[in-house]
């Protein structure tokens, strides 16, 4: 089919994998460069929220890409390793990284902010009514 009919076969790979079959029985599979590198990605996050898995809570610091939770509590980090396997559940269904993006970074600007004391302390410090500005809608 490859050779005879090349146009058609590229096209099919535009809307997904496509196993070729060759003379000498080896098997090769043809999809977009795109699509290679989001299975790729894929396999990637996936290796690192199931690292998480592995290990209690506590020592999710210990492992080699989360150093950066220490700031977290123990609960923020259970909720963090929930939070990216759920939404890496629906970058698989939806070929979207957005949102998994989104989540990963709020995570880890979270914890930027806590090992930051003196922010953290100005963000949860008591706000005064005078430093308001009041908002007018047109």
């Amino acid at each position: 089919m490859l050779s005879h009919h090349p146009a058609e076969v590229f096209a099919a790979a535009k809307r997904g994998p496509v196993l070729i079959e060759g003379p000498a029985g080896q098997r090769l599979v043809l999809e977009t460069e795109a699509a290679a590198d989001h299975w790729r990605r894929v396999a990637q996050e996936a290796a690192r929220v199931l690292a998480l898995e592995s290990v209690d809570a506590a020592d999710y610091p210990k492992l080699p890409e989360f150093a950066w939770v220490a700031s977290l509590d123990v609960e923020d980090r259970r909720a963090m390793a929930e939070a990216l396997r759920q939404t890496l559940r629906r970058v698989v269904e939806t070929e979207s990284w957005d949102e998994y993006d989104l989540v990963w970074y709020g995570w880890r600007e979270s914890a930027r902010v806590l090992e930051d004391r003196e922010l953290t302390a100005r963000l949860l410090a008591a706000s005064d009514e005078a430093d308001f500005v009041p908002l007018q809608r047109p």
